[in-house]
């Protein structure tokens, strides 16, 4: 049971780690996704302004 211990814990910590990466990449991704949309929709609305 000892010797179990010290792999229990570093797959727990692996584990912990990659599911933190994994939360910042998703989060960071969506960040990029929902500015580049909003950059998107500000500049058509722009361009329709200057059209008019």
């Amino acid at each position: 049971m000892v010797s179990q211990l010290p792999g229990l814990m570093v797959s727990q910590l692996m584990g912990l780690m990659v599911s933190q990466l994994m939360d910042l990449m998703v989060s960071q991704l969506m960040g990029l996704m929902v500015s580049q949309l909003m950059g998107l929709i500000v500049s058509q609305l722009m361009g329709l302004r200057s059209v008019r």
